[in-house]
């Protein structure tokens, strides 16, 4: 069974590293614009799904392909990766001295055998920022480059000193719920 990871993220790259899973990368080039009329969950579960739908039609044989997609939220405003240091400015301040939740939806679409199978599942992390000033903000995007991060920030990085708390897994705010992972892939 070959294992193809469909993002170049290189947080999740490594998740799958750590759990010991040999993958190969093919980043999908999906269109990620949102559909109108879903829930922020539904977003993302589908973002997710395209992208692994995607770069599953563009391969054969036995594989499972892992697609994921991680969002930021805070009262229902979407926090993507910012595109220039005053949005990624902009960002950080406003998810600053506040809770915000991170939702990150995984796609396994696998074909084992003949046998083709479709698993999707999402998995919703509380995470509560202390109080940044501008300064520190701003020396984060100088030293640590946001530009690839929903919301801005690396829970796993020297940002971390910047979160009070968690409330959920972990390695969903990292970008990869590799606990669902796991279950999906021991379902294959």
């Amino acid at each position: 069974m070959k294992y193809i990871l469909a993002s170049e993220s290189p947080r999740r790259k490594e998740l799958l590293e750590m759990i010991g899973l040999e993958f190969e990368v093919k980043p999908s080039h999906s269109d990620e614009t949102f559909e109108k009329d879903l829930s922020i969950e539904e977003q993302s579960k589908r973002l997710a799904y395209i992208k692994a739908k995607s770069v599953f039609d563009e391969t054969t044989g036995d594989r499972a392909v892992i697609g994921s997609d991680t969002m930021v939220i805070k009262q229902d405003k979407i926090y993507g990766k910012p595109h220039t240091r005053d949005h990624a400015i902009a960002m950080l301040r406003d998810l600053s001295n506040d809770k915000h939740q991170v939702i990150t939806s995984i796609s396994v679409i696998s074909q084992k055998n003949g046998e083709y199978k479709e698993q999707l599942d999402y998995d919703i992390a509380d995470v509560y920022f202390k109080k940044m000033t501008d300064e520190e903000i701003e020396k984060w995007i100088d030293d640590d480059k946001p530009y690839d991060k929903a919301g801005g920030y690396a829970v796993q990085s020297a940002f971390g000193v910047h979160i009070e708390k968690i409330n959920g897994n972990f390695f969903t705010v990292m970008g990869l719920p590799i606990h669902k992972l796991y279950d999906m892939l021991k379902n294959i």
